[in-house]
């Protein structure tokens, strides 16, 4: 889209007003004047103090009458806005041609930027690692992708439940109702109508149609390790936008879940799963890349789920054979979601590409050698392990970790010392979205100290992650495992 437009308009002039509580938690960053100071939303007033979450930008194109030019012949010049609504706001009016600025007020001046085929046409300046543009987006390596399955539907009491058999019951008794009165006691939340979705003529149809069917529930990743069961139809809008190409591809695959334009840092970390998955996995909304895919006749060969180009380069570099149809490529492919798994996870990749991974798609570092490529593969056997939600991690955690180690993390307890009950296992702080969450951090304990080879893995403090207001998980460490990716070099 950037690139048509930069082909079709002349010049274009790019106000960033920023306020963006993911990227900068409306803060000025570091490095800028008033560092560390509220950076607010322009719609911020005394009337609504907190305007909106996202931050905003004005985007003025020009089109000349005039044939359209090369992408990167267009003009593009571009300025931020930081500080407090109303000086923001001030510095805006007062930079148009007839404004004039207030005292005090700074009217910040645009510099110039160049969009490029090698960053994507950005429009906007950044700043990145040497190499970092040369490696290949996960959208070029793995072409084809499928957005999460949007439900649009409660997640408690209607089509998706956290325990097969109270699901199983639930939509056996709603479809075998005798009216649709009967179904609507059975599942208010089903039977309540939304956007293109009428609940009795999607019931009666459904009904005509055979249902219930015990083969539609299927497994469903409504949210990072929270791994849940959904009656899934892919007709009749039953669920707002069901994806039936994802669907259609969940036998014997697996899927790298990822995020374009991360928001936040915990969105530039991709999950592993091998279900049907939930558009709102990360908040941003997730696209799922499969390891294979069939096509669309029933007979169909499944094929490897990479780029033709890279394919051919790869299997020549690692004495591979076949075309994208044979078990080589999809094997090889789920060796580079380990791969992608190990480095994208990896806190030097975030720290060092910070800036880029905010703008697009995660940049992949393929490495040639196949000890390295070998290393990262296993690393990232361990990670998607630790994020697939439906097999038990606990080997790979006493591996990296020592049973005696592993048994003192995340142990569950009461504040007041208290045996703990099935009452005290209510979550009730959210960690999700907009969710602060609660991590109270402290000290390790002497006992507590990991071991010299694994001191910084694990950071420079703990700390209890509670659940509610009595009950707590212990130990909950600031560190993740790094992976050392100065050794990576493109392929």
């Amino acid at each position: 889209m950037r690139e048509s437009l930069l082909t079709n308009f002349h010049k274009v002039w790019i106000d960033n007003l920023n306020g963006d509580k993911y990227r900068t938690g409306k803060l000025i960053p570091q490095g800028l004047p008033g560092a560390g100071t509220a950076d607010q939303s322009i719609f911020t007033t005394e009337m609504d103090p907190h305007g909106i979450q996202p931050g905003t930008a004005i985007a003025t194109w020009l089109k000349r009458q005039q044939p359209k030019s090369a992408p990167g012949k267009t003009e593009v010049l571009y300025r931020d806005f930081w500080g407090l609504a109303a000086t923001k706001r001030a510095a805006l009016i007062a930079s148009l041609p007839t404004g004039t600025a207030a005292k005090g007020t700074t009217v910040p001046s645009y510099a110039q930027v160049r969009p490029s085929r090698e960053n994507r046409w950005r429009l906007s300046p950044h700043t990145q690692e040497a190499g970092y543009e040369s490696w290949p987006g996960l959208d070029e390596v793995f072409p084809i992708s499928f957005q999460g399955v949007n439900h649009n539907r409660g997640l408690e009491g209607g089509m998706i439940d956290s325990r097969y058999e109270v699901l199983q019951k639930r939509l056996h008794a709603y479809f075998n109702a005798e009216t649709f009165e009967d179904a609507k006691r059975i599942s208010p939340e089903i039977a309540t109508e939304r956007a293109r979705y009428d609940p009795e003529a999607v019931w009666r149809k459904l009904k005509a149609e055979g249902h219930f069917n015990e083969a539609a529930i299927k497994p469903f990743l409504v949210f990072p390790l929270d791994q849940r069961f959904i009656y899934y139809v892919d007709k009749h809008k039953w669920l707002n936008e069901a994806r039936p190409e994802f669907a259609k591809n969940l036998d014997q695959n697996e899927f790298l879940v990822s995020v374009p334009e991360p928001r936040k840092v915990s969105e530039t970390l991709p999950i592993f799963s091998t279900t049907l998955v939930n558009l709102h996995v990360h908040e941003r909304g997730s696209v799922v890349f499969p390891r294979q895919t069939r096509g669309a006749d029933l007979f169909a060969d499944q094929e490897a789920n990479i780029d033709e180009a890279a394919w051919r380069t790869l299997r020549e570099i690692f004495g591979l054979h076949g075309d994208r149809r044979d078990e080589h490529a999809r094997v090889f492919v789920g060796k580079m979601f380990r791969v992608a798994f190990a480095v994208l996870h990896a806190p030097s990749y975030e720290a060092e590409h910070a800036s880029a991974l905010s703008a697009d798609w995660a940049h992949l570092p393929i490495p040639k050698e196949s000890e390295v490529f070998g290393c990262l593969t296993d690393r990232g056997e361990q990670v998607a392990r630790l994020l697939d939600a439906n097999r038990d991690a606990r080997d790979v955690i006493d591996a990296i970790l020592g049973h005696k180690r592993a048994a003192t993390i995340g142990a569950l307890r009461r504040r007041d010392g208290g045996p703990v009950t099935t009452d005290d296992l209510k979550v009730t702080v959210t960690y999700w979205g907009g969710g602060k969450g609660r991590w109270v951090p402290r000290a390790f304990l002497e006992e507590e100290k990991p071991e010299n080879g694994y001191a910084m893995a694990w950071g420079h403090r703990t700390g209890e992650l509670f659940i509610n207001d009595t009950n707590l998980l212990c130990e909950c460490t600031a560190g993740r495992v790094d992976v050392p990716t100065w050794r990576l070099s493109s392929a």
